[in-house]
């Protein structure tokens, strides 16, 4: 039998208040938590995870990066615009992490 990967969760900086991190992901970008731990959380919307850590590295949190390819890019991006957080251009890549449309 050959092994395959299946997924990968990022692990993303929550700044130095895991607590609002979380409400903000699941009260204004529709995640919800699916565990908690000593300074840490996971959390999930749509099949897409990522695991939270409460950070007070700014470098490392400055320069997190990933991509995430959806479906209706438009519908997202005007969903989160109303949110409390700055939103910049709509960036559409097809060509990493698959297609977006």
């Amino acid at each position: 039998m050959t092994a395959s990967l299946r997924s990968v969760t990022p692990l993303i900086p929550a700044g130095s208040s895991l607590a609002a991190a979380l409400a903000f992901y699941t009260e204004h970008m529709g995640f919800s938590i699916l565990w908690q731990g000593d300074g840490m959380a996971g959390i999930e919307r749509d099949g897409i995870a990522f695991n939270l850590l409460e950070n007070h590295n700014q470098v490392w949190a400055d320069n997190a990066s990933f991509s995430i390819a959806v479906s209706e890019l438009e519908a997202l991006y005007q969903e989160y615009r109303q949110i409390p957080a700055r939103v910049g251009p709509s960036n559409e890549n097809p060509g990493v992490g698959g297609n977006s449309t």
